[in-house]
């Protein structure tokens, strides 16, 4: 690890990697999922960018995917991968099971568009670090969609794709609109990978979350032991840029791939082939008023084996406070049994002041997952910080030690765009 209040510059330039675009031929069409228009080969071309960590993907329609090129660079069992179904490393992608809705009100009228039915009126088109593509989804709506790569504060790395979303009144009458981005997550070859959210646990199972209780983020494993080695995917839905969702929902993409807005999560039902959808409810807009939504995903920092820390690892110098996670994972037969979790922190961090030192685990079965959070507030200023959390039980298991590190940089140095010649 790095001393305390090492400098930060050479991260910061290593993700500053070059992006250029470049164009593929489709595959010929294959028998693959679909729904509502569904999965097809990408058409004649596909714009796309990429670097040493993630490959982003772009039909002459809009629609797009997402998979690594190397990934995480300590990890070499998760190059070349899938974040997104659909994803091919070779270029023969099949792009189209992910997509975004609108959904238009004016007056008592309501229309849910989907944009993959719509014929684009501009792009995809390579602006700046950006792919953007723009519809015209009613006759005086405009949808702008935004792809660019972002220097991850989870990982450090520029290995996420910022989803940017701006929608234009051009009419002289109000209106509201809203969107719903929908991804088809497959992480790797497991297309129904359990998800990990914060304050909440893991599961397997379809969820909701509403602006009172949004998590910070969400991610899954391609492996269903958890190993520190495999890929991981993560979507940010609060803090660093992010539109907080008014609502976030885990689905059976079976499921909510038929809609275009409107869905009632089955919290019983198995998710299997399973999907995210962030809800931007309408935003009134009169003439020429713009809004816009912005989510993003990619890979996920450091994780798994017995116990880890999810937290972000690289922030600005105006970043005050941070949530810290610690997950345990029972890969034994045996049952972890009162477990308590115990963070430390360096000088330069310390707890909210509504937080304490020790959480309760409670008991973690064999093959389950538990975890705790602490919101950490920054007073040191910029520097290195290392800690830890740890979780002691009372029978099934030995303490265990999990270790973070945070950089806090200076401003400029942090969530600059790639570079691009």
């Amino acid at each position: 690890m790095k001393h305390k209040f090492s400098y930060v510059v050479v991260v910061i330039l290593l993700s500053l990697v070059l992006f250029s675009p470049t164009l593929a031929s489709p595959p010929d069409p294959g028998s693959l999922k679909s729904s509502d228009g569904g999965l097809r080969p990408a058409d004649d071309m596909f714009t796309s960018f990429s670097n040493s960590f993630v490959r982003l993907e772009v039909d002459d329609d809009g629609q797009f995917v997402i998979g690594t090129t190397g990934g995480d660079p300590a990890i070499s069992t998760d190059d070349n991968k899938r974040l997104l179904f659909g994803f091919s490393p070779d270029g023969q992608s099949y792009i189209g099971t992910s997509f975004t809705s609108v959904r238009v009100k004016t007056g008592e009228t309501t229309t849910d568009i989907s944009l993959r039915s719509l014929t684009p009126t501009q792009g995809p088109t390579n602006q700046g670090d950006s792919i953007v593509t723009v519809w015209m989804v009613t006759p005086h709506i405009q949808i702008q969609e935004t792809l660019t790569p972002l220097t991850n504060p989870y990982s450090g790395r520029a290995d996420t794709i910022k989803i940017q979303y701006t929608a234009t009144n051009l009419d002289g009458v109000v209106h509201s609109v809203g969107v719903r981005c929908m991804l088809d997550i497959m992480v790797g070859n497991n297309d129904a990978a359990p998800y990990f959210v914060p304050g909440v646990g893991n599961s397997n199972k379809e969820q909701e979350y509403t602006a009172a209780n949004m998590p910070a983020y969400y991610f899954a494993f391609e492996s269903n032991s958890f190993a520190a080695d495999s890929l991981k995917g993560q979507g940010m839905l609060t803090g660093f840029g992010m539109t907080p969702p008014d609502r976030f929902v885990i689905a059976k993409w079976g499921s909510i791939s038929g809609t275009r807005w409107d869905y009632t999560v089955q919290p019983d039902q198995n998710t299997g082939d399973s999907a995210t959808a962030m809800y931007w409810n309408p935003v009134t807009l009169g003439a020429n008023q713009s809004v816009t939504f912005v989510t993003a995903y990619g890979l996920s920092g450091k994780g798994g084996s017995s116990t880890w820390i999810t937290a972000p690892t690289l922030v600005n110098s105006e970043t005050t406070n941070i949530v810290a996670t610690v997950w345990v994972n029972n890969t034994t037969l045996t049952s972890f049994t009162n477990g308590i979790a115990t963070i430390s922190l360096p000088a330069g961090l310390q707890l909210h002041s509504s937080e304490t030192l020790s959480k309760p685990l409670g008991d973690v079965p064999a093959g389950t997952v538990r975890q705790a959070n602490w919101s950490v507030d920054i007073i040191g200023g910029t520097g290195t910080y290392d800690y830890s959390v740890e979780s002691t039980f009372v029978s099934g298991s030995n303490s265990l030690t999990a270790l973070a590190q945070l950089v806090v940089a200076e401003l400029k140095l942090v969530y600059l765009p790639l570079i691009k010649k």
